[in-house]
């Protein structure tokens, strides 16, 4: 994925996502990209209780704000 910088693409700062991530950004394509958007979808798919789906949503939208995927 290529961070966005001012409405271009910055192809020096291309980050690489696992599975997981895949899954979320394509699953949320039509939501909002909310922590509890995100832990009802990891809950969904994986075999995990609420809070540690929540803690690793958050996580996620924290490293893809840090790179500039998300605002």
């Amino acid at each position: 994925m290529i961070a966005d910088q001012d409405n271009q693409l910055d192809y020096t700062q291309a980050i690489s996502l696992n599975e997981t991530a895949v899954y979320l950004i394509n699953e949320s394509a039509e939501l909002d990209v909310t922590a509890e958007a995100w832990a009802e979808l990891l809950e969904k798919k994986y075999d995990v209780g609420h809070q540690e789906a929540l803690a690793d949503a958050q996580k996620m939208i924290n490293v893809l704000k840090e790179a500039g995927i998300l605002q």
